[in-house]
């Protein structure tokens, strides 16, 4: 059966410094033997589910106690909207702000790709640097740059 030290005063499990040997000789009386119990994985569905580690130590029956929890995975990420809806719905006054700005960025590189990605992206991307940087432009708010994103969402998934 495999051994751990715990170290008493941090509480962290140090691996056990003797090789193979069944006790370490002259162990400071900050460190505790402790027996590590493996539980094997349960049955899960890997299209659904992942495995995370669990450990318990308990001092008194001197283990360790390693298991598994079935956990859920998340849920995809909702698909950020696409370039139509977020331009619907930042509505004319605001899209029209938007090209002014993206016309006013003195670097003609960064102008060209800031063009490039607001005519012929297929999405916008709420953390997108574009976006980051056009809000703080149009002193927009985060509040107001969600509103904006949740809105195109709503009009991407209307029929």
């Amino acid at each position: 059966m495999k051994k751990l030290l715990y170290h008493k005063p941090s509480g962290l499990l140090k691996p056990w410094p003797a090789g193979d040997a069944e006790h370490v000789e002259k162990l400071e009386s900050i460190y505790e033997e402790v027996e590590v119990i493996q539980n094997e994985p349960p049955e899960f569905d890997p299209a659904t589910q992942y495995l995370e580690p669990t450990e318990a130590i308990n001092l008194e029956t001197r283990t360790v106690q390693r298991g598994w929890t079935v956990v859920e995975n998340p849920p995809p990420p909702s698909p950020a909207p696409t370039l139509r809806s977020f331009s619907l719905a930042c509505g004319r006054v605001l899209w029209s702000r938007i090209e002014a700005a993206v016309e006013a960025i003195p670097d003609e590189d960064a102008k060209w790709e800031a063009k490039q990605y607001l005519l012929k992206s297929p999405h916008v991307e709420r953390n997108h640097p574009l976006v980051t940087s056009l809000a703080a432009a149009l002193e927009l708010s985060s509040e107001e740059v969600d509103t904006v994103f949740a809105a195109a969402k709503l009009i991407d998934e209307t029929p």
